[in-house]
């Protein structure tokens, strides 16, 4: 539960800042739609990484333990979900490199 208030209050304060753009009576609407979206993707995302999506890809390199590219469809997809939410500023592939290359510094990658 506290990763979910978490990102509840992370939410919350992009609404506030206007970096979420949203009217005052759909905040907490949008705010719950974006979280259940998210767990969703989340909650399928070991299921769906350990289906092929390329049928040259072995089931060696198919399971949890191998990091996604940027470019991997799940991550792809996630994106595109998040980006369709309106953003003040949606999320870029450059903003994606600079995040990875920040993962990778501290050892999270």
């Amino acid at each position: 539960m506290e990763i979910r208030n978490r990102f509840k209050s992370a939410l919350e304060e992009a609404v506030n800042n206007d970096e979420l753009m949203c009217k005052p009576d759909e905040k907490e609407a949008l705010i719950e739609e974006f979280i259940f979206l998210q767990w969703a993707v989340n909650i399928g995302y070991p299921q769906i990484l350990n289906y092929p999506h390329d049928t040259h890809i072995n089931q060696a390199e198919t399971n949890v333990n191998v990091p996604l590219t940027l470019e991997h469809p799940l991550l792809k997809a996630t994106i595109r979900m998040t980006n369709s939410y309106p953003w003040k500023e949606p999320i870029t592939h450059h903003t994606l490199e600079k995040l990875e290359q920040e993962m990778i510094r501290l050892g999270f990658k």
